[in-house]
């Protein structure tokens, strides 16, 4: 019922454009809830062996704006058919790797099912109807995402660095963006051609390619990150979280100033 309202939310945006103050504070409403009234919150950002990252007052505050920034960023990627429909199958698909327990790997496949079936539409193939997420979808999945993986987290089941490395692209695409439209003083949350599945498009003249391309990416980058978690330390695998961000960001930079 939780999610339905964050739905209701994106359908509200759809319908009459709110501005992203308005959006965002509607958006707070049930992650609020699930966050302090469901105690769905992040107590710390993992054990690294030198030392444990924990949050402690800023539990809540960090939870609610790292649901909040995933959320949209989930939304960002809502700009090509089938993208974030492609992208987020990658994510349940990690999880699914990840976690052996058979009850958790069911609930991923029957969330999979109608993203799978919204595909079929979204590319209108054997001439069904073609449907869009919208706001309204968009939200939904990141919101559905979001709290799967502080359960996951939360519950010990999944190191938070290795949770981090699941959603990698979305990370560092959100993070990117709008650090480059701060810098280039320019309006957050706003719609554009400045996002990464637009310059990939622009190159491949291809939404089947940029498509592949933005899932493969995720999915390199979480291999390099489960490698060097597994087979290096918990620690190396942060360093390397945040390494691959800046070599992300410099080129992601590097388009932007060539572009402008």
């Amino acid at each position: 019922s939780i999610a339905f309202l964050i739905s209701i939310i994106g359908l509200i945006d759809d319908r009459y454009y709110l501005n992203a103050g308005n959006k965002l504070s509607l958006q707070i409403i049930p992650i609020f809830y699930l966050v302090v009234f469901e105690n769905l919150n992040l107590n710390h950002l993992g054990d690294y062996d030198y030392f444990k990252l924990g949050l402690g007052a800023f539990s809540i505050p960090f939870t609610i704006l790292c649901v909040l920034f995933l959320i949209n960023s989930f939304n960002y990627f809502d700009g090509l058919d089938g993208l974030l429909g492609f992208t987020s199958i990658s994510v349940l698909s990690i999880l699914y790797f990840l976690i052996p327990d058979k009850t958790f790997q069911l609930f991923l496949i029957i969330v999979i099912i109608p993203i799978s079936v919204f595909l079929l539409h979204n590319f209108s193939l054997f001439k069904i109807p073609k449907l869009f997420l919208g706001d309204s979808g968009s939200l939904l999945l990141g919101f559905i995402i979001s709290f799967t993986l502080i359960y996951l987290a939360k519950s010990n089941q999944i190191h938070p660095i290795l949770i981090a490395w699941c959603v990698v692209i979305f990370v560092y695409e959100f993070l990117s963006i709008n650090i480059l439209r701060l810098k280039n003083k320019q309006y957050l949350f706003k719609a554009g051609q400045d996002h990464l599945h637009y310059i990939l498009f622009k190159n491949t003249k291809s939404i089947f390619l940029t498509n592949i391309y933005i899932s493969l990416l995720n999915l390199i980058f979480f291999i390099i990150g489960y490698l060097s978690f597994f087979y290096i330390n918990y620690l190396a695998s942060l360093i390397l979280f945040i390494f691959l961000f800046l070599i992300f960001f410099i080129f992601r930079n590097k388009y932007s100033i060539k572009k402008i």
